[in-house]
């Protein structure tokens, strides 16, 4: 039976629940149980209401991990970030905001066929990649190496981040700016978006200019001081 039941790809205590005394197979009861509702589980209006705040101008961009901490700090708390994800996945409305493209799963080295071209490792400027007994290393095993080029510093990983969150804005104009004026206007308005709206995950969403302040100890406090009253109020 065990073995029948691995090729099944079920367990053995599952095949023994759906069993009867008699030898009779039953069917699944999980599919017909009766479930009762959570009691703290969210009103139709309630559920509304999450929709109607998700659709909002400001907020239409945003993940639910954005929008809870944006309404505490108006002294708003409406629902969990759970909440919100539920009540957003079930009207369809859960879809990836911004210009960043879908998760994809990435085949192998040799099974993209490259197997046959050389390796490339690319690297900062620093000493111990430059050295003589590393590219001779390098030779010996068929690797060309490759360098970033002088005073770019695409290999610091705050600086990758600050140029993907840059470039998966929604109003990036993905087919170039039409002068340099332009450009630079647009750049400012990143940056002033960037320390002053932007709510970082990193920092308890809060912006980095209320970070820098030293706001963000303040705004917290405030924060669970909105979510205790609330909690006060309706404890489920």
């Amino acid at each position: 039976m065990e073995p029948a039941c691995k090729e099944t790809q079920i367990s053995l205590r599952t095949y023994r629940r759906w069993v009867n005394a008699d030898g009779h197979v039953r069917s699944d009861r999980q599919l017909d149980a009766n479930r009762s509702e959570p009691k703290n589980k969210l009103s139709t209006s309630e559920r509304q209401r999450i929709l109607e705040i998700g659709c909002l101008p400001e907020y239409a961009s945003l993940p639910q991990s954005q929008i809870v901490p944006s309404l505490l700090d108006k002294g708003v708390y409406m629902a969990s970030e759970a909440s919100f994800y539920r009540a957003l996945k079930a009207n369809n409305q859960l879809h990836r905001r911004g210009r960043s493209r879908q998760p994809r799963k990435k085949s192998k080295a040799f099974e993209e066929q490259c197997f046959r071209s050389p390796l490339v490792l690319h690297s900062d400027n620093g000493a111990p990649m430059k050295a003589q007994t590393m590219k001779a290393k390098l030779e010996e095993l068929g690797i060309i190496s490759s360098y970033i080029r002088p005073r770019v510093s695409n290999d610091n990983p705050y600086s990758e981040a600050l140029f993907r969150t840059l470039k998966y804005r929604t109003n990036w104009p993905s087919t170039g700016f039409d002068s340099f004026d332009k450009a630079r206007d647009w750049v400012q308005v990143f940056v002033n978006w960037y320390n002053n709206n932007h709510k970082h995950s990193k920092i308890n969403f809060v912006t980095p200019s209320q970070r820098h302040a030293k706001q963000d100890r303040a705004l917290l406090a405030r924060r669970k001081i909105v979510l205790e009253k609330n909690k006060a109020t309706t404890p489920s």
